[in-house]
């Protein structure tokens, strides 16, 4: 299965992005919860980190 995710969010209460080991992150998250619709394990293949916009 193939998915391409367009993701808004904000991360304030996160540890970043990728996954770390004494922090919540964004990508913990998503891998969890694809893998619990999925109902198989989550992998990336090709991870490209978001961009960052401030205003």
């Amino acid at each position: 299965m193939h998915l391409k995710l367009t993701i808004a969010y904000d991360g304030a209460a996160f540890g970043g992005w990728q996954i770390q080991a004494n922090a919540d992150t964004i990508q913990e998250r998503i891998e969890k919860a694809i893998a619990t619709i999925a109902k198989e394990p989550v992998s990336y293949t090709h991870l490209t980190l978001p961009t960052i916009y401030s205003v």
